[in-house]
């Protein structure tokens, strides 16, 4: 008994400390538990009185688990980026990595973690962005120099092509 109160501590501190939001969801859809990181994230109340879907949490054009069900098993794995909306409203691209498990009476359920990457993403498109500037200025900066070259070079030869015929009309007098 005091092994399965052990393990029952550690699967609680492991379960709400982690910073990624953790639902378990059942087989219909329902999500049973969620930590406190997904509450927050999600900004849903976890009461059994306001039990809700996992539906209800993503953007509709996409499922964001798809599982493969025959009939005996149901078993979810997927790693990918959804966007999710809070019950508020607020938007955020999550990413998701769920699995499936059938628990001891024989249940299924799928344990999803959400990881908020928006912050991320904003940051991606900064760099890619500043990508951009960077690479058209160089691209600049380069056409720049080629034509400063290209003005040296006409310099040159129409200064020499000058000393040539001065020197040539010079031969042909003489």
């Amino acid at each position: 008994m005091q092994v399965l109160r052990q393990s029952e501590a550690r699967y609680r501190l492991i379960f709400e400390s982690s910073r990624d939001g953790i639902l378990l969801v059942k087989h219909n859809g329902k999500v049973e538990a969620m930590n406190r990181a997904a509450t927050c994230m999600f900004e849903h109340i976890t009461s059994p009185d306001h039990a809700f879907s996992f539906q209800q949490l993503y953007e509709k054009t996409e499922p964001a688990i798809s599982c493969i069900t025959d009939e005996n098993n149901c078993f979810c794995i997927e790693e990918k980026e959804t966007v999710f909306h809070t019950r508020n409203g607020r938007k955020f691209i999550g990413e998701i990595a769920s699995s499936s498990f059938k628990d001891g009476n024989g249940q299924w359920y799928t344990l999803v973690l959400v990881r908020d990457v928006t912050q991320r993403k904003r940051i991606e498109q900064k760099l890619q962005n500043e990508q951009k500037r960077y690479q058209r200025i160089m691209t600049r900066q380069m056409i720049i120099a080629q034509e400063q070259e290209r003005e040296h070079i006409g310099h040159e030869l129409h200064d020499n092509v000058n000393q040539i015929l001065t020197t040539v009309k010079l031969y042909l007098e003489t």
